[in-house]
């Protein structure tokens, strides 16, 4: 991993064209929702109730309608209901209903096993995926942006010290709900480098020739340089605006960073110069990938990293530290969504209030309160009395029933 540093941001932001607000989720068999069909209205929704009841379950099915795929279930198949009906096949739906400038939007996310057809890599039975927009078929990357949506939880603390995987996963599906071509690239990306792999391991075995790898090249260079481009800006972006919102938690005592981490060292110039330097790193690691049978330079190994003060906020920083640099993160990941979209996110936030004192809940509940719809929950109802219920539809959330 070369040394982070830092990149130009995006061009000047896009115009505010008003919000895509949620108005109804219908939810079948989905965690421990066995069924659900809730209003929703514009500005602030309280969901509070004991632990384990399900109140997180429902900002998750938001942010899938906005993301195509849950951020916390490690496999798809874990978000359909154990204790579907005996008989039928196990699937799980998710349905939101949208107001767009007064234009009517329906999203949709359909899951099912397949229990009679072939098992999948890892024994389980298939799992079969549909996505629907106004009841049209769409693909993940047709569908993503549609909405967009930032999640805040307590253990967001992670992205500052587990593995690259995870925070490469976070800012994707952060960029991809602003920015459609990156998803293209990354799926096109992800494709091409399993069959380069593949042909990395037939070669180590002797079963290929290595004049075949120089077209799986020149496709992998192509989109692994614009998703290093756009993850540059993009992560140039939520620097400068991390650092600004960090400096108003912190009262200006302590300075964040978040700089990009590649995996060879990137040029300024965009994603031609990129290219350039994403082709000489795979012929510096040729004799180690013909060893390991995998690709060792792209996009596949970049990361970012905190830094707080200019040390490493994961070696160093508190767990409060970390708190706040993943707060002044996701306020950041709201601008920058508005900013190339024109669209202010749905604010969903999973019990976030309870990690902070109350300057800092102060300062999150200001940017709630600038939200066109945001969704609370809390297990604490009445830590919250006073600013934030007014005006507030407040529902308790029990055994996965609302009431």
């Amino acid at each position: 991993m070369w040394p982070c540093r830092s990149f130009a941001p995006p061009s000047a932001p896009a115009p505010y064209n008003g919000p895509v607000l949620l108005r109804r989720l219908s939810l079948e068999n989905f965690r421990n929702i066995a069924s659900l069909d809730l209003p929703f209205a514009p500005g602030r929704t309280v969901l509070h109730g004991r632990n384990a009841q399900g109140k997180t379950n429902l900002l998750e099915a938001v942010h899938l309608l906005a993301a195509a795929k849950s951020i916390r279930a490690e496999h798809e198949r874990d978000l359909i209901a154990w204790n579907v009906l005996a008989g039928e096949i196990p699937y799980t739906r998710i349905r939101g209903d949208f107001d767009r400038g007064g234009t009517p939007l329906r999203l949709e996310v359909f899951l099912q096993l397949e229990p009679d057809g072939d098992a999948s890599q890892d024994g389980e039975p298939r799992l079969a995926k549909r996505l629907r927009v106004n009841g049209a078929p769409r693909r993940a990357a047709d569908f993503v942006g549609e909405m967009q949506a930032v999640l805040f939880e307590p253990q967001d603390i992670e992205l500052v010290y587990g593995s690259p995987s995870s925070r490469r996963r976070h800012l994707d599906m952060t960029l991809s709900q602003a920015d459609r071509p990156l998803l293209h690239d990354l799926q096109r990306y992800q494709r091409i480098l399993t069959q380069r792999n593949h042909l990395l391991k037939s070669l180590r075995e002797g079963r290929a020739s290595p004049a075949e790898l120089p077209t799986w090249d020149d496709i992998l260079i192509e989109s692994g340089a614009a998703i290093i481009a756009a993850r540059a800006a993009a992560l140039a972006s939520l620097d400068a605006s991390a650092a600004r919102l960090h400096a108003q938690l912190t009262a200006g005592t302590e300075r964040l960073r978040l700089l990009y981490a590649p995996s060879f060292p990137v040029p300024e110039g965009g994603a031609a110069h990129i290219a350039v330097a994403f082709r000489q790193a795979l012929a510096a690691t040729a004799a180690r990938e013909r060893l390991f049978g995998a690709t060792i330079a792209g996009p596949h190994r970049d990361d970012f990293a905190f830094q707080l003060g200019g040390v490493s906020l994961a070696a160093f920083g508190s767990r409060g530290q970390h708190r706040l640099a993943t707060v002044a993160l996701k306020l950041a990941e709201a601008e920058y969504m508005t900013q190339r979209t024109g669209t202010q996110p749905t604010l969903l936030l999973d019990d976030i209030l309870s990690e902070l004192d109350a300057d800092r809940r102060g300062f999150l509940l200001e940017r709630v309160a600038d939200s066109p719809q945001a969704l609370i929950t809390t297990a604490d109802l009445p830590s919250l009395q006073g600013t934030l219920l007014r005006d507030a539809a407040v529902l308790e959330i029990v055994a996965g029933a609302v009431r």
